[in-house]
């Protein structure tokens, strides 16, 4: 299997410095208690790498994130990012990573998961 940063043909340090950019982002939004940023607005704020809003690669940089914080013992804090307009939820591969990094039951519904998910991110930044 691939890295990340070789599957879009990208340097090892420009990913990796993307991923620490977007964590860093997230958990801004999160001790500000924000609902989330969207899509966009997240994009915008990483500069290692351009990212275009509903991409890939930036569904991976977004998986790349929850994995590492998952690991980590930490919330998915990819649950701030959202659709900037209509449900202003996450996309729906927030909610397949959640199943895969055992965060979400299977059975569990999305608008519950969201909930509870991002209470959590919100709790456990805010200090």
């Amino acid at each position: 299997m691939k890295n990340s940063w070789d599957k879009f043909g990208v340097r090892r340090s420009e990913w990796l410095e993307s991923v620490y950019q977007g964590i860093v982002v997230l958990i801004g939004a999160a001790k500000l208690g924000a609902d989330g940023i969207s899509y966009t607005d997240f994009t915008n704020r990483i500069t290692a790498l351009h990212f275009e809003p509903h991409s890939t690669m930036l569904d991976q940089l977004l998986d790349d994130i929850s994995s590492h914080e998952v690991a980590a013992n930490r919330p998915m804090l990819s649950v701030l990012v959202r659709h900037k307009e209509g449900d202003l939820r996450p996309g729906g591969g927030f909610y397949i990573a959640g199943v895969r990094l055992g965060r979400k039951n299977p059975t569990e519904g999305n608008e519950d998961f969201w909930i509870r998910e991002l209470t959590a991110a919100q709790a456990f930044w805010v200090t």
